[in-house]
């Protein structure tokens, strides 16, 4: 139950967040994206940087998968409730932050780089309770850390998967414990307001997760078009 009115309402409305969190369906399609040109420009060559990562080829699915499953209609929140930061400045001792998905005031999803083993590790930020409640355990690859940012409150833990190139992430966004707690998460960060992040926002990057996945970005490039729906 959704109490009072909130900025998320007038791009997608009450009855759709409240079918999005009952859905275990994916969002496939994305034709309602906003663009800025100028944005656009000033990360385009980080997120090349990126790809030219050979970790690029499995991190991709892992991005396609959260942003169709884990974010309420993609394509309309991007940027104004959502935004993918690429190759961050900052860095901690021997590993090379990728990039971060933020909502409203915090990180939800940040995947580094090992540099001394070349393994991926991803980390997602997630309701507790709906975790407890939905009987998510914990599979050997991931562990769940007692975590959180003040703008999601005291209900959030972190869950953090070692990606051994074998799809460790990929199954923990196929558990529907995982998921749900994922997606209540991040709608209720939504409705506390907008993205404060959005100048920071890479779009290229943001091109390559909202896309069916195992469809080559020439074949979906007429989707992207239109202004932000604020």
């Amino acid at each position: 139950v959704f109490l009072g009115d909130a900025d998320l309402d007038t791009v997608v409305s009450m009855e759709e967040q409240a079918a999005w969190l009952r859905s275990r369906a994916r969002a496939t399609t994305f034709s309602e994206r906003p663009d800025d040109p100028a944005l656009r420009g000033r990360y385009d060559k980080r997120f090349m940087q990126l790809a030219s990562r050979r970790q690029w080829r499995s991190l991709q699915p892992v991005l396609q998968e959260y942003a169709a499953t884990c974010l309420p209609a993609p394509d309309r929140t991007e940027l104004s409730f959502w935004s993918v930061t690429c190759l961050a400045a900052k860095n901690l001792d021997g590993q090379r932050l990728l990039m971060r998905l933020n909502v409203f005031w915090q990180e939800v999803m940040t995947v580094g780089l090992d540099t001394i083993t070349g393994t991926l590790w991803y980390t997602f930020h997630v309701r507790e309770s709906v975790l407890k409640q939905a009987g998510f355990k914990a599979p050997t690859f991931a562990r769940v850390h007692d975590h959180h940012y003040d703008p999601g409150g005291q209900d959030q833990v972190q869950v953090i998967a070692d990606d051994d190139h074998a799809g460790d992430a990929l199954r923990l966004l196929a558990d529907p414990a995982f998921v749900a707690a994922a997606k209540d998460f991040n709608l209720n960060l939504m409705r506390k307001g907008p993205n404060n992040f959005a100048r920071f926002h890479c779009f290229a990057l943001a091109d390559h997760m909202l896309r069916p996945r195992h469809v080559p970005l020439g074949g979906t490039r007429g989707e992207r078009g239109g202004g932000p729906r604020l």
